[in-house]
């Protein structure tokens, strides 16, 4: 048979501080790490990776499709080829948009930082 546990002796044991005790330490570690001091991302730099996200899935399974039915009259090889290369337009392009939205966050920190030294 199994022993039984005495609740009470447990908890006047010195080797566990009472739960009392362990609240405001826990309370600490909650208040150290919130979602507030880590760094978050832009709702537009989502979006645009989400929208292209989506875009690189259908676009290049519509160009295949669309390509063996009309283009090129049930030729698979080709329809494969424009859906390859319809991906990578897409990557390209979403390439291009981070490289300007990059540039442009450039100049608007240096303009700041003109802006600093003038005064």
């Amino acid at each position: 048979m199994a022993a039984r546990r005495n609740p009470a002796q447990e908890a006047s044991s010195p080797a566990q501080p009472a739960p009392a005790q362990q609240q405001p330490q826990f309370r600490q570690a909650r208040e150290v790490i919130q979602l507030q001091d880590l760094p978050g991302y832009p709702q537009q730099v989502l979006t645009k990776l989400i929208a292209y996200a989506v875009a690189v899935v259908v676009l290049p399974i519509s160009a295949y499709f669309y390509s063996v039915n009309n283009l090129f009259d049930g030729d698979t090889t080709y329809a494969g080829a424009m859906a390859a290369i319809t991906a990578n337009l897409v990557l390209f392009s979403y390439i291009v948009l981070a490289l300007r939205e990059d540039k442009g966050d450039r100049q608007k920190l240096q303009q700041a930082e003109e802006e600093k030294k003038k005064k």
